[in-house]
């Protein structure tokens, strides 16, 4: 029996994809998580590397720039040395503000 290798990833895309091939493309995530902690807001950042291929990959690629939101459901699989997310979903999120969601400036509920 299989273990389970799931993740699920959102986040912007941090520089255009790199096209290996008609294929298969490669680009990094980066996903922030925002927490307040002594009523400062921190941010915790983390950049992964994520591969697709196939057809989601021809499907993907003109869409992969520099920035755009994004929902990545895939698993975790390694390339050399290197742990990467190889993805099976991916899906393109409108844009909005993470930190004023989730931390309104006018919010009585301290």
């Amino acid at each position: 029996m299989n273990d389970l290798n799931s993740t699920l990833i959102e986040g912007k895309i941090l520089k255009d994809c790199e096209i290996i091939n008609e294929e298969n493309c490669r680009f990094d995530i980066v996903s922030n998580r925002f927490y307040q902690e002594d009523k400062k807001i921190k941010t915790e950042t983390t950049i992964v590397k994520v591969e697709a291929i196939s057809k989601l990959a021809k499907t993907c690629i003109p869409l992969l720039i520099k920035n755009k939101s994004l929902r990545i459901i895939g698993r975790l699989k390694m390339l050399g040395s290197e742990i990467i997310i190889a993805a099976e979903h991916i899906e393109f999120r409108p844009e909005f503000d993470n930190q004023k969601l989730l931390f309104n400036e006018g919010d009585d509920n301290e």
